[in-house]
């Protein structure tokens, strides 16, 4: 958290995953020191404790924390019950990469639901082609590719509305014809 207010906010973290394994270790808030980057001392100091060679997330965070198991292809989005929706904030990197086309495109269309009036999706950079594909236009924030919910007026008509249907991808250029090739006749020594 940035912001000067920052102790003012209501902060509340969901993190989703369909492998059991990997939401048990995440919900034990433990990490190594390779977790945090070199220039993070400060965030880590803050928000987390040293517990022998692994950093714990401190007690006052550890509540604010929340995973789940969920399936970002087929589970619900939005989805109440769960306080997905009305998201300030949607971090999806690295995911979408492994659908396929028209799965990636529901799914992110699926998370652009779930955001706040004011949110944001940020995406990485393999992501944004997937959102361009979609017919999303973003913009970059640091290494991510930002979705703004309230994008300005020649962004949103691109969105649509919360409730309408995705536009149907646009179909791949037709290849040029191939010319035909003529066996070339044998060049025999004189």
């Amino acid at each position: 958290l940035l912001a000067e207010d920052a102790e003012s906010w209501t902060v509340e973290l969901l993190g989703t995953d369909v492998n059991r394994a990997f939401l048990a270790r995440a919900a034990a808030g433990r990490y190594g020191k390779t977790a945090f980057r070199q220039t993070e001392v400060a965030f880590r100091d803050r928000y987390f404790e040293a517990e022998g060679a692994r950093w714990r997330v401190r007690a006052p965070w550890q509540d604010r924390v929340h995973f789940f198991e969920h399936n970002l292809a087929t589970g619900p989005l939005p989805w109440p019950e769960q306080n997905l929706i009305a998201c300030d904030l949607i971090l999806c990197r690295t995911v979408l990469m492994y659908f396929v086309p028209e799965q990636a495109t529901t799914t992110l269309m699926r998370l652009w639901r779930c955001l706040a009036e004011d949110g944001l999706l940020l995406l990485g950079a393999v992501e944004a082609g997937l959102a361009a594909q979609a017919g999303l236009a973003g913009s970059w924030l640091a290494s991510n590719y930002a979705l703004r919910r309230d994008a300005p007026a020649q962004e949103r008509s691109r969105f649509g509305t919360a409730t309408a249907t995705l536009a149907q991808p646009a179909p791949p250029p037709r290849p040029a014809p191939r010319p035909s090739l003529r066996p070339v006749p044998a060049m025999l020594p004189s």
